[in-house]
């Protein structure tokens, strides 16, 4: 496993964007360039047009995650994020919330968009299908709450999705 300083630009601008209301994401190269910024029309999602997709490849790309309305709940990667991460080959996905950095990294072999069908989201929609099951079943005896069950699901989800396939998962708790 290769061990990697990540760029202070990113840290940087990700105590820029980190308390923001509307999602932004930056793209940075390996050393730490920015080489895309985009700020989103709505609070919890972007889109990208096939151009600027382009940019993003095989690049750093942080974003922040703002806290959904009226909630302080911090989040995880969506599977869109990490579709995206991997078919766009990145070098790591990031996002960053008020109280949470999270970080994902392909294994040392890469990942690309045949990876992303072929194993990566076979993996992912198994171990969330079982994970839901599991939680059903909890709530349905007593053993659980619906809060309980949400709090941290994306989290557990690619905690265990990326232990199984090797890949670099990270989950931080900033120092507040």
């Amino acid at each position: 496993m290769t061990t990697r300083v990540l760029p202070k630009k990113v840290l940087e601008a990700e105590d820029e964007i980190r308390n923001e209301r509307i999602e932004i994401a930056k793209a940075f190269d390996a050393e730490g360039n920015l080489v895309f910024e985009k700020r989103g029309s709505q609070e919890d999602s972007l889109s990208f047009t096939s151009e600027q997709l382009v940019l993003l490849f095989g690049t750093i790309v942080t974003h922040n995650h703002p806290y959904p309305e009226g909630t302080e709940q911090s989040v995880s990667f969506s599977e869109e994020d990490v579709e995206l991460a991997a078919t766009l080959e990145l070098l790591e996905l990031r996002a960053v919330t008020p109280t949470h950095t999270y970080s994902l990294r392909p294994a040392d072999n890469g990942w690309d968009a045949d990876y992303w069908e072929r194993i990566l989201k076979p993996t992912f929609q198994a171990i969330q299908n079982t994970m839901r099951r599991q939680d059903l079943r909890n709530i349905r005896s007593g053993n659980l709450t619906v809060e309980q069950a949400n709090q941290d699901y994306w989290e557990k989800i690619w905690l265990r999705t990326t232990q199984a396939l090797n890949l670099r998962y990270e989950s931080i708790a900033k120092n507040t």
